[in-house]
């Protein structure tokens, strides 16, 4: 009975050690990312001065055709300015082999895409995600999550 414990406590230990500033997930429906799919985050902002890490997390399928995924990011500062970032999330080794985590059909990717990075300003900053693939659905990916982290 105590392993039964062990299971159970140690993803809520996990959770509570989680120092995400901010996390959330969009999924697609069927594991397909259509580009009619837009990963939409808002994200308020109270602190200018801590450097922070914003991380993609993807969770694709083993079935999936392609070696990477192209995303475009768009970004609303609180003020309305908008940019425009292109990005390449590479998903498995030149050999092919996937680099995700994961055991069964599903792998998960942790993508650090910003690194020791600042809000600009304070207020409610609004990240788009869209697939940028040549593809119009992508099959194989299940969900895009969007986190950020405090770093040194």
């Amino acid at each position: 009975m105590s392993k039964w414990y062990l299971v159970l406590l140690v993803p809520m230990l996990q959770a509570c050690a989680d120092d995400s500033l901010y996390d959330s997930n969009k999924h697609f429906e069927e594991a397909v990312w259509r580009t009619t799919d837009t990963a939409v985050f808002e994200v308020p902002v109270s602190d200018t001065l801590r450097p922070l890490h914003f991380i993609a997390n993807l969770r694709v399928s083993k079935t999936y055709a392609y070696s990477n995924v192209w995303v475009f990011l768009y970004t609303t500062s609180p003020q309305g300015v908008l940019t425009k970032d292109t990005l390449e999330f590479m998903l498995a080794d030149p050999s092919g082999r996937w680099m995700g985590k994961g055991i069964g059909e599903f792998l998960e990717y942790d993508i650090v895409f910003k690194y020791k990075t600042f809000f600009p300003k304070i207020g409610t900053w609004r990240f788009a995600f869209e697939q940028g693939m040549r593809s119009d659905d992508l099959q194989g990916i299940s969900s895009f999550g969007f986190r950020i982290i405090p770093t040194e």
